[in-house]
């Protein structure tokens, strides 16, 4: 026969060696999310002063399936259309960006998203309706950003309110399905007196080797005090 309680000292075994799997799981991921976000960070930072290119080279090489995230460009909007909003949180707390229609000659798309900055309101209010004052032939300067996948449970789009960059459905909203798949996050001129450009975070975190640390941590920690309990048991025995 079996010692008593041997069952449970297997399925605490077993309980502790899967803790420790996911926590280490969970470590790896993070020190893999480290060297994504130190890329990314050197990334902004080489194109942080960079000249701006011309929009239709930024959008060859975007069409040619190179990246542009964060490439500094200029563009000539011949037509400026507003209407979308996008929920943000700033520094302030929360905000809705504005974001427009610039319209494009000779590019590859016929036209981009143009993100015009923050409005700051209070949680739960309406977004500003702001007046753009960008003229026609305005030669704008900004910084390329990507879309985004919907995060989970965002809220779905309500009267062209957004709450995340869904560039196909923003443009469709705006009435050019065939825009360019990118926003471009406006730097200069400013568009109106209430909003605030802001084309890419001031200061991006990168906590992923706190992170990385404290899942290995609690590794250890499990492992620790399952492997102390078993040695107070023997000697108790």
């Amino acid at each position: 026969m079996g010692k008593p309680g041997a069952p449970r000292r297997i399925a605490a075994l077993l309980f502790v060696i899967l803790g420790v799997v996911i926590l280490c799981g969970l470590g790896v991921w993070q020190v893999q999310r480290l060297g994504w976000k130190t890329q990314l960070l050197a990334h902004v930072a080489a194109l942080k002063d960079a000249p701006p290119v011309p929009v239709g080279t930024a959008f060859e090489r975007l069409k040619a399936g190179q990246a542009v995230d964060y490439v500094r460009v200029s563009a000539a909007c011949t037509g400026v259309v507003g209407g979308a909003h996008l929920y943000t949180v700033s520094d302030n707390g929360p905000a809705w960006r504005q974001v427009a229609l610039c319209h494009l000659a000779g590019a590859p798309w016929p036209a981009v998203l143009l993100d015009l900055g923050f409005e700051v309101e209070a949680a739960g209010s309406s977004p500003v309706v702001e007046t753009v004052t960008l003229a026609p032939g305005t030669v704008v300067t900004g910084v390329l950003r990507a879309g985004e996948a919907r995060p989970l449970m965002a809220p779905l789009p309500v009267e062209g309110r957004f709450h995340w960059r869904d560039a196909r459905a923003i443009a469709a909203s705006l009435g050019a399905p065939d825009a360019a798949p990118v926003f471009l996050m406006l730097e200069s001129p400013r568009a109106g007196p209430k909003l605030t450009p802001a084309p890419v975070p001031v200061d991006i975190p990168n906590n992923h080797l706190a992170y990385a640390l404290t899942w290995f941590g609690l590794a250890a920690a499990l492992a620790g005090v399952y492997t102390a309990s078993r040695f107070r048991a023997g000697r108790k025995a």
